[in-house]
């Protein structure tokens, strides 16, 4: 199992983040003043914060921190709705999420409002996944499934040697 899948919400987490312009392995200042400043033209912003997973940016006693569960649910569907449908129309944007196999029910929620959300908007989304995954949003008008047979032997070691012969070490 990819790591992180098992988490729930752990792809929303990823997709706020990189959003909101913060790394994993950014120093937690850093990421909180990169939250402020990016989370301005994040609607809602307190809602924002909920998910950001950067602790002190959703602080005890503010408004999403007091939320019962199914209500910050509900926030945070709306949160992944706006985001999606914030991009300029002239700027298409992009939204890869990979091994969707492997996503956990949290998290399918979530990826069925993205697919709803991109209807009229310059916004693709892009899932890779295993061939025998399924989803009820795969039945809508506006998916498109692009299907990739497996390599062969002598493809994949043309691949390896091509990526391999990029890293000076393995020339």
């Amino acid at each position: 199992m990819a790591h992180g899948y098992a988490t729930p919400y752990h792809p929303i987490l990823e997709l706020l983040r990189d959003y909101l312009g913060i790394k994993a392995a950014q120093p937690l200042d850093e990421a909180r003043v990169r939250w402020r400043r990016r989370s301005q033209a994040c609607p809602p912003r307190r809602y924002a914060a909920a998910a950001s997973g950067i602790p002190g940016s959703d602080r005890p006693g503010s408004p999403g921190a007091r939320l019962d569960p199914a209500v910050r649910k509900v926030r945070l569907i709306e949160l992944v709705r706006n985001i999606v449908r914030s991009g300029r129309r002239e700027q298409p944007t992009v939204v890869l999420v990979e091994d969707l196999h492997w996503i956990d029910a949290a998290s399918a929620e979530f990826v069925e409002t993205m697919v709803d959300a991109v209807i009229g908007t310059t916004t693709l989304l892009l899932f890779n996944f295993r061939h025998d995954h399924a989803a009820p949003w795969m039945q809508r008008t506006h998916y498109r499934q692009i299907s990739l047979s497996s390599l062969n032997r002598t493809e994949v070691n043309d691949l390896l040697h091509n990526l391999l012969a990029r890293i000076p070490r393995w020339r």
